[in-house]
C-alpha cells in the first residue's frame, strides 16, 4: 500500500502558495493599471497644451517603469519634448540626452524617433546656451559707484621769452629786424591770452629801434598746434596800431616747460601801411 503522506504534503504546499501567487498577480495588474493611467494623463495634458503638467506626469511614469522596460525610452523622449514645449530648454536637453543614452533607443523600431530626438536635442542645447530656465536664479545686479565730475580748471599762468626776426614787405626787402621779447599770459582749456613786451633792432645799420607791446590770443587746434591773433601797439619811434596773425607749435605737449615757434604776418596802420613777415622762437613755462 502506497503511503499517502507525500500527497498530503503537496496539497499543503499548494494551499499555502496559491494566495501569494494570486496576490502578486493582482499587484502586477494594479501597477500596470497605474502606469496606463499616468501615461494617459500625460498624453492628455500634452494634447491640451499643458506641457509642464505633461512633463511632470511623464517624469512620474519613469519612476514606476522598470529599468528593462521597453517603454522607458519612449517616455524619456516624450518628457524631453514636453519640457522643450514648456520653455525649459536646459531640462529638455538633459531629458533628450537621457533618451539618446538609453540602449533601447538604438534598436530599429526607434530609428524614426531617434532621428527626431537628435534634431530636438541640438535645438534645446542651442536655446539653453542663450537663456536659462525660468526657475534658475537671475544674476545679481551690478551696482556702479557714482562718478564724480572732474573739477573745472582755474587756468594756468605762463611766462614767455624768445627771439624773433622780421622782414619788411613794404618799400623793398632791404629792411629787416631782430627782436627780443618777454612776457606773460594766462591759459585756460584751449585758449591762451598773453601780453608780450618786445624790443627790436632794425638793419641795415642806422635804422630805427622799435619798442612795442603785443596783446594777443592763442587757440589750440591740435595737441601741439595753435593759431594766434593780436593787436600789437607800436610805442617807438612812433605810435601806431597794428594787427597780426599766425600759426605756431609747442613741444613737448603737456609739459610745464616747452619750446614754441610760430610764423605769421604783421601790418601797421600807418602811412603808408607797413607789412612784415615774422618768425619767432621761444620758451614758455607754466605755473
Amino acid at each position: 500500500m502506497t503511503p499517502k503522506w507525500p500527497l498530503l504534503l503537496c496539497s499543503i504546499l499548494l494551499s499555502l502558495s496559491a494566495p501569494a501567487f494570486a496576490k502578486r498577480k493582482k499587484a502586477k495588474s494594479s501597477d500596470k493599471a497605474d502606469i496606463a493611467t499616468i501615461e494617459a494623463k500625460a498624453r492628455a495634458a500634452y494634447r491640451a497644451g499643458d506641457f509642464q503638467t505633461a512633463a511632470d506626469a511623464f517624469g512620474a511614469l519613469l519612476i514606476r517603469l522598470p529599468a528593462e522596460d521597453r517603454a522607458r525610452a519612449r517616455t524619456q523622449y516624450n518628457r524631453g519634448r514636453a519640457l522643450q514645449q514648456a520653455g525649459r530648454a536646459c531640462a529638455a536637453a538633459e531629458a533628450l540626452f537621457g533618451y539618446m543614452s538609453n540602449p533601447q533607443s538604438k534598436i530599429a523600431r526607434e530609428a524614426r524617433r531617434r532621428t527626431k530626438a537628435e534634431t530636438n536635442l541640438a535645438e534645446a542645447r542651442a536655446e539653453c546656451e542663450q537663456r536659462a530656465d525660468p526657475d534658475e536664479p537671475a544674476p545679481a545686479p551690478i551696482i556702479e559707484a557714482p562718478v564724480e565730475p572732474a573739477p573745472k580748471s582755474a587756468g594756468t599762468v605762463l611766462l614767455e621769452a624768445g627771439l624773433g626776426s622780421g622782414l619788411y614787405l613794404t618799400g623793398g626787402t632791404e629792411r629787416a629786424r631782430t627782436t627780443v621779447f618777454a612776457g606773460g599770459g594766462w591759459a585756460r582749456d584751449a585758449w591762451v591770452f598773453d601780453l608780450i613786451a618786445e624790443f627790436a633792432i632794425e638793419t641795415p645799420e642806422g635804422a630805427d629801434t622799435l619798442a612795442m607791446i603785443r596783446p594777443g590770443l592763442r587757440y589750440a587746434v591740435g595737441e601741439t598746434t595753435y593759431l594766434r591773433a593780436g593787436l600789437p601797439l607800436l610805442l617807438a619811434p612812433l605810435t601806431a596800431l597794428g594787427v597780426n596773425g599766425g600759426v605756431g607749435m609747442t613741444w613737448p605737449k603737456d609739459s610745464s616747460v616747452a619750446a614754441f615757434g610760430e610764423v605769421g604776418g604783421l601790418a601797421w596802420f600807418s602811412s603808408p601801411v607797413q607789412l612784415t613777415l615774422e618768425a619767432r622762437l621761444g620758451v614758455q613755462a607754466s605755473f
